[in-house]
């Protein structure tokens, strides 16, 4: 009796080593698990249909700002006001991310989103620091112990690292987009390190929401893994998994930077 051949299983466009589960219904190219993504009806895509047909939705609904427009890098002549041009990027960053995104392709600035996060992450640690000063939150044993290790008042602990929050804002920016770039890119990130810059500088608004006294820490967290999971799939193409990878590898290395997650 002849035996049937098993059928071959098709191979991921994207991974070769790994065996394909459906194909795309945009493209119709093969795609793995981790590749796997679905539309509104629950048809399969692959991340770059996703990521055209996000762009797509976003034309379609842009709304008058129009595609491919970041707020705050408009000059004065098409969004007057630079405070307005604040607010509506961080209305959009940290509502609308989906929306948000999306304009990031068609920008070529590199100095107006470093600019918007390190002021952002700046005012965020300062903030922080004179909650610690003026209230009785969470944390203030970390302080305390840490002066008396050091042999100094708490207040004075935290005025010193006060004085050093211009410089530890950039050190905390660079080393965690640094990280959050190497991790997206080893996870199959598609973007440069020009948009992972712009990304990571627009996604640090969340920073500003420090301000709420109690609960400001938790809404930081909050939002800022919201804006930037979204960004992240949206700029460099990632499964969900991998987009969390990305976005929370720096984010928990950058407690430890932050002084035991103090500030």
């Amino acid at each position: 009796m002849q035996e049937t051949p098993a059928l071959s299983v098709p191979a991921c466009r994207s991974h070769d080593d790994d065996e394909a589960i459906a194909r795309c219904t945009e493209c119709s190219s093969w795609i793995c698990g981790a590749c796997h993504n679905v539309d509104q009806r629950g048809f399969a895509l692959c991340p770059g249909c996703e990521l055209m047909l996000t762009q797509r939705a976003v034309v379609d609904d842009a709304g008058p700002m129009g595609f491919g427009y970041v707020p705050f890098e408009a000059p004065d002549d098409v969004e007057p006001g630079a405070l307005r041009r604040l607010w509506l990027t961080l209305k959009m960053v940290l509502l609308s991310p989906s929306q948000f995104y999306p304009r990031l392709l068609t920008s070529v600035s590199i100095a107006k989103p470093v600019i918007f996060g390190y002021a952002c992450i700046l005012i965020g640690m300062v903030v922080s620091l004179l909650w610690f000063l003026t209230l009785d939150l969470p944390g203030r044993e970390v302080v305390d112990k840490a002066a008396l290790d050091a042999g100094v008042d708490a207040d004075q602990l935290i005025f010193g690292i006060l004085a050093l929050t211009p410089i530890l804002a950039g050190l905390q920016m660079a080393v965690e987009v640094l990280l959050y770039h190497v991790v997206a890119k080893v996870g199959g990130g598609k973007a440069d390190m020009l948009k992972s810059i712009q990304l990571y500088g627009y996604s640090s608004g969340a920073h500003l929401l420090k301000v709420i006294p109690y609960l400001g820490g938790l809404l930081y967290w909050m939002a800022r893994v919201y804006s930037q999971l979204t960004g992240t799939r949206i700029i460099h193409g990632l499964t969900t998994a991998r987009a969390a990878l990305a976005v929370l590898v720096p984010l928990i290395a950058g407690l430890f930077f932050r002084f035991g997650g103090m500030i």
